[in-house]
């Protein structure tokens, strides 16, 4: 089983406001959304670094840069999405 947990943001991220569990069996596909706000006409590369956290040696290390390209210019920003399979036990983020 994980737990996904909510990091408390910095004060300036008004926009975070969510603490939901998250339970993972084996097998499963785990998603990380993102909506970004850009302006009309960008066109940029957006990716989400997994990283899993080693408490033998008290850091977190990366195990995968996914990403995908973004278009600017819609109201409620671009969204996209990464999914990792294949996860193991432990402590996990997503940056």
């Amino acid at each position: 089983m994980f737990k996904l947990k909510f990091q408390k943001p910095k004060w300036y991220q008004l926009w975070k406001d969510s603490d939901d569990s998250f339970n993972y069996s084996e097998g499963d596909t785990v998603f990380c959304y993102t909506a970004v706000f850009a302006p009309t006409l960008l066109q940029k590369n957006v990716y989400h670094v997994w990283r899993k956290y080693f408490s033998e040696r008290d850091e977190w290390l990366t195990t995968d840069r996914l990403g995908f390209e973004i278009t600017g210019g819609r109201k409620m920003g671009y969204r996209g999405y990464t999914y990792k399979r294949n996860v193991s036990p432990g402590k996990w983020r997503v940056d």
